[in-house]
């Protein structure tokens, strides 16, 4: 979607989605102290679930899939929260072990 959306080919597009996941990191060392959770493992799935929701509310619509990427299927927006999740549970500890 990300390549298509730029009009590019597919490897930038896979370029790009690794850029937002390492950026994904460098927000989560700036604001890990004020997202909710005890642990750094809760506060990457709060992360992710906020990545989530952007991409859900704002990518998603501008791609042309809908609000939610309805326009994809049911699955569309279940299997990406999943993976938003475990995405940020894997950080969150990553994150633990490094620091």
């Amino acid at each position: 979607m990300l390549a298509e959306m730029l009009g590019t080919a597919l490897i930038v597009g896979w370029i790009m989605h690794f850029m937002i996941g390492a950026g994904y990191g460098i927000a989560f060392h700036i604001i890990k102290n004020i997202l909710p959770g005890e642990s750094f493992m809760i506060k990457g799935v709060v992360l992710g679930i906020l990545g989530w929701l952007g991409m859900m509310l704002m990518i998603m619509p501008m791609v042309g899939a809908g609000v939610f990427g309805v326009n994809l299927g049911l699955m569309a927006p279940i299997m990406t929260l999943m993976m938003h999740i475990v995405f940020g549970a894997v950080l969150g500890l990553v994150y633990k072990k490094l620091a």
